[in-house]
């Protein structure tokens, strides 16, 4: 009896139209097309997109040790109600990487604005605090050298022999 599959199904392989179909999709989520020709042979550029300023890279593979992760990530998120990321560090590098579903890419993105407001928020609190410190400072100061100037002039007059009133 032959076999149904493919030949792209019984080598594993996946057949060229489903991962451009899969680039043009993702392309087109970032305002822009997949690149004809991607990879060495392209004249516009080796990224799998035309992204003025992204270069994408994309793989379409049956299972990624990084979805993987995810994957069990996301159950423990679902369980608090929370968004699942994972935050990908190598020892002794600077920087990381962050994997999630493109689902919760805005979500993501939203709560770390809100996060750099705050910080915004707080740092003008901070530079307004420091403002007022350094104008109280010149106050005191100068009380204090009025303060000075008093007692010096109320000390002179009465080494003078003067009275005060």
């Amino acid at each position: 009896m032959p076999c149904k599959r493919s030949l792209y199904e019984r080598s594993g392989m996946t057949a060229r139209g489903t991962w451009k179909a899969r680039e043009r999709k993702v392309a087109r989520e970032f305002g822009t097309e997949r690149t004809p020709l991607s990879g060495g042979a392209s004249r516009h550029t080796r990224s799998d997109s035309l992204h003025k300023k992204l270069y994408m890279e994309q793989k379409l593979r049956e299972k990624h040790s990084a979805v993987t992760l995810w994957r069990a990530t996301a159950e423990k998120a679902k369980k608090e109600k929370k968004i699942p990321m994972c935050v990908l560090v190598e020892k002794g590098k600077k920087g990381y990487w962050l994997v999630c579903h493109s689902k919760d890419f805005k979500a993501i993105v939203d709560e770390y604005v809100k996060i750099l407001e705050l910080q915004a928020l707080a740092k003008k609190k901070r530079n307004k605090i420091k403002k007022l410190r350094k104008t109280l400072t010149k106050d005191f100061i100068n009380y204090i050298f009025l303060l000075i100037l008093y007692f010096n002039t109320l000390f002179n007059i009465l080494k003078k022999g003067g009275h005060c009133v």
